[in-house]
């Protein structure tokens, strides 16, 4: 069966578990389905277990070909150590495409960029790797592994296809030595009867019993070992015993920890919309050596980590991608209040508007800022928290808010060095234009442009190059509900917008309005509660947490009471009234009829 594929057999080289030392992590991944989620993200860790955005939490790549999106990347380095690849999904389900569009009359082509350093990369390119299965319907979830036995690349992904009378998706491979050249589609993974695979990655561990495990989506997930990759492999177990299932996790990925015989297997929880979930272990050779990580022993950043990959990377080059993508914000979600008139502060009155300084009532969401490191490189950008991707740039002297556009004309009009202790004096600070260093950021009747101020200039003008920045806590998370059920209490809350959020903390009291207790640390905009007693009515409040550690005023309250049960095996009319007794607590009555109606239907 895989007669081609050795016949793509190189010289041998130096497999990648043996380059190093290293000394961090990156992660690439997608955030979800928003306008931007489907692009390349990068994150950075030194431990492999917090992690930290890179380019303010932006997209570092963003996909000009194909479906103009792109899912489950797969980051890698060459056997020689000297180049990088990315291999993802070109797939953007934000266009409006639907999931059985997308599975069965979507794209066969693998989107790949390459890359010899880490931060400069290729334009990407597309391999058509499925096109010649007969019936396909998409490529997903691509991964590529190299294959020491055979002296190449093994590239395998996820194709839903028709076989045997049969359509349902499964694993086809293809070797590469240069992710151009592919060989032709073969079967790799089939699982029996109906049921189908998807998202298979493969680490090379070399422990005492195997050389390569996998882990797999088919159902559950599916951890499985062997030593070979295109050999045969034996069923580990899957992780049902710790709550994770196909139906609620899928996206498995794999990394070593560094100088430690650990490993961390992440999975997606796709279901529930929280992302990743970390899962550790000292031995591989059985599932039940998985521990879950509690939410204090890791932290995931700003940004949402969907389906992606962990290369483990050199002190050097976690320094480079460090250097190239600064830390997200210097002065994030703040306000810039001018020092003569300390009531206004900058603002935009829309995008493609001049920038003006107004009354602190109008501050908000206008006059919201994050500061981040600057667009040319140098000292600081203003981009709006209201419209993201928007920033502060002067043309003609007047300073206006428009769309980032990626030429260096705009990332200099754009950036502005700091000047602590400005103009001023003490405790003020100015912003020196980046390309016209003679001028700086000032406001005049209202308005905010650049104009010359040197030592000579009048104190009224130094005055006006002068602002005080101030930082501005997370809004109080709104529309919080709390809804009961048996054994749990789910909450959920509206999303906050503020580019710099880290987290929200979950409080719980047994009396309305407190006093509370911290319950959770959760990153998305929803909380199960299952420490819970049925029969006790709970109140909940939720805050914000941002990047540099300011915490928001408490969201609304809201209580829910799981219903406390007759204790035996059914549901009879006591614990039916129960139930009712405890909706309405939760529920307003016109939800009750709409859950009644559907009830009728059935």
């Amino acid at each position: 069966m895989f007669l081609v594929l050795a016949g793509l057999m190189s010289a041998a080289q130096t497999p990648a578990w043996a380059q190093g030392p290293y000394a961090g992590y990156l992660m690439a991944h997608f955030t979800g389905e928003s306008s931007m989620g489907e692009q390349i993200y990068f994150s950075v860790s030194t431990d492999g277990l917090h992690w930290s955005d890179v380019n303010s939490s932006g997209p570092v790549l963003i996909l000009n070909v194909g479906e103009n999106g792109v899912r489950d990347p797969s980051i890698i380095r060459s056997a020689d150590g000297m180049k990088f690849w990315i291999l993802a999904t070109d797939l953007r389900i934000a266009n409006g495409k639907g999931w059985d569009a997308a599975l069965n009359r979507g794209s066969t082509s693998l989107v790949i960029w390459e890359s010899t350093d880490l931060i400069n990369w290729s334009q990407p390119w597309l391999v058509d790797v499925a096109g010649s299965i007969p019936t396909a319907g998409c490529a997903w979830a691509p991964e590529a592994i190299y294959d020491e036995e055979n002296g190449n690349y093994v590239v395998y992904w996820t194709t839903q296809s028709d076989l045997d009378g049969i359509r349902k998706i499964r694993i086809y491979c293809a070797a590469t030595t240069d992710f151009v050249n592919f060989s032709p589609a073969q079967l790799y993974i089939n699982r029996p009867g109906t049921q189908g695979i998807i998202d298979t990655q493969i680490i090379e561990v070399n422990d005492a019993n195997y050389k390569y495990y996998r882990a797999s989506g088919d159902g559950q997930i599916t951890i499985e070992a062997g030593n070979s990759i295109l050999g045969t492999w034996t069923t580990i177990g899957n992780l049902a015993h710790l709550g994770i299932t196909g139906s609620s996790a899928e996206g498995p990925l794999w990394y070593k920890f560094n100088d430690v015989s650990q490993w961390c297997l992440m999975v997606d929880q796709y279901s529930s919309g929280r992302g990743y979930l970390p899962l550790v272990s000292g031995d591989l050779s059985s599932t039940s050596n998985f521990s879950i990580l509690s939410a204090s022993e890791y932290s995931l950043g700003s940004n949402l980590k969907r389906h992606g990959s962990v290369l483990n990377i050199t002190a050097a080059e976690l320094a480079a991608i460090q250097a190239k993508w600064p830390p997200p914000a210097i002065y994030p979600g703040d306000v810039v209040a001018s020092y003569n008139f300390p009531t206004r502060f900058f603002a935009h009155q829309g995008i493609g508007s001049q920038a003006t300084i107004v009354e602190s009532a109008n501050t908000l969401p206008p006059g919201q800022w994050n500061i981040v490191p600057g667009l040319a490189g140098a000292g600081v950008s203003f981009e709006s928290v209201e419209h993201p991707g928007h920033y502060l740039r002067h043309y003609a002297y007047v300073l206006y808010l428009n769309r980032y556009d990626g030429t260096d004309l705009f990332k200099q009009d754009a950036t502005f060095h700091v000047k602590n202790d400005g103009w001023a004096g003490a405790g003020s600070t100015s912003f020196q234009s980046y390309n016209y260093p003679a001028r700086y950021i000032r406001h005049y009747s209202y308005g905010l442009r650049i104009d010359e101020v040197t030592s000579g200039s009048s104190d009224s003008l130094k005055q006006d190059a002068s602002f005080y920045v101030t930082v501005t806590p997370p809004a109080a998370p709104k529309a919080l509900t709390a809804r009961s059920g048996i054994d749990h209490v789910t909450i959920n809350w509206d999303d906050n917008i503020e580019r710099d959020l880290s987290s929200y903390n979950v409080y719980r009291s047994l009396s309305s309005g407190g006093p509370y207790t911290l319950i959770q640390n959760v990153v998305a905009s929803e909380y199960l509660d299952n420490t819970v007693d049925n029969g006790t009515t709970y109140y909940y409040t939720v805050s914000a947490t941002d990047t540099s550690g300011h915490v928001s005023a408490g969201s609304n309250e809201d209580s829910a009471l799981p219903p406390d049960l007759t204790d035996d095996d059914k549901i009879d009319l006591a614990d039916f009234v129960k139930i009712a007794e405890a909706w309405l607590t939760t529920f307003h009555i016109s939800d009750l009829s709409v859950i009644a109606e559907n009830w009728l239907a059935y």
